[in-house]
């Protein structure tokens, strides 16, 4: 039977691989977007620039967030967001609108989720945060193996709208999925009985 900790890493890197593909499969998408809004593309890639500005920006703020809300709850949240950001991006007729759902929307959720289950992994491995952050980072680029090629196959077919719209719910049924599984660790309790007596020491 897998360790609770070992089950916590799986479902917090289904988490990670959910929400991967607005940062990594970007580049498939710019060519339509390019036509469809007609803009250079200095102007389509600030889309991007306020994804991974706004991924990292308020990482100091999620954390916080993440030792007074629990962690599932903050996870889920992220990605629903991110999930949403791709169906509203599929509705934008403007670069502005664009820049709002995709880049904005889609940073704040992809942060979120980072730091949630960057939290919580370190919180199950006290003695190896270094091999849980890691493998979070490394679940995070999982989720682009996954989806680069079904994406791209669906954009030759679906165009780039009705691919944001069914790739965007897809990250959020497989995320919410995977984040139910998630559980905070409690704080193991010491019992009176275990305490040692240690011999004061007099200089």
């Amino acid at each position: 039977m897998i360790e609770p900790r070992w089950r916590q890493m799986i479902a917090g890197l289904a988490c990670m691989a959910a929400i991967s593909s607005p940062q990594y499969v970007w580049t498939l998408f710019t060519p339509m977007l390019r036509t469809e809004f007609g803009v250079s593309a200095a102007a389509l890639q600030v889309t991007f620039s306020l994804l991974i500005i706004l991924q990292t920006l308020f990482s100091p703020v999620q954390g916080w967030i993440a030792r007074h809300v629990p962690s599932r709850s903050l996870i889920m949240a992220g990605i629903v967001l991110t999930g949403l950001s791709w169906v509203a991006a599929a509705q934008a007729h403007s670069l502005t609108m664009l820049y709002l759902t995709y880049g904005v929307a889609g940073g704040i959720g992809t942060g979120t989720v980072y730091v949630g289950v960057v939290s919580l992994l370190m919180q199950w491995f006290p003695q190896r945060r270094g091999m849980a952050a890691g493998a979070a980072a490394a679940g995070y680029g999982m989720g682009a193996m996954l989806t680069t090629f079904p994406i791209s196959h669906m954009l030759a077919g679906s165009g780039w709208r009705g691919t944001m719209t069914a790739f965007g719910a897809l990250i959020a049924v497989a995320g919410i999925m995977a984040a139910w599984f998630l559980r905070t660790r409690m704080p193991l309790r010491t019992s009176p009985r275990t305490l040692v007596a240690i011999p004061r020491r007099w200089p």
